[in-house]
């Protein structure tokens, strides 16, 4: 049976204004100066990579022109459940 994953954060930003991983791409290189790899990217957005680097996190918020919170998924509650249940 698969799973189904919910959307991150940052593919409902995304999807809410129309914009590609390519276009968040070139958004980044755009107002940040700097570039993040495709592949990284969409790790990033689908979730399939949860360790997400503060300055990259600042990249993405930037170029979204949204906060750190608005990107940055809410499950550290469940890690700290997980943990405490072991």
């Amino acid at each position: 049976m698969e799973q189904e994953q919910k959307a991150t954060k940052l593919q409902k930003i995304l999807f809410e204004r129309g914009l590609s991983q390519t276009d968040l791409y070139f958004l980044i290189i755009e107002t940040t100066g700097q570039t993040i790899g495709k592949d990284r990217i969409s790790k990033l957005v689908n979730g399939k990579q949860k360790n997400l680097q503060v300055s990259t996190a600042k990249l993405f918020a930037k170029a979204l022109g949204v906060k750190l919170d608005d990107i940055i998924e809410d499950d550290i509650e469940e890690t700290i459940t997980d943990t405490q249940e072991a």
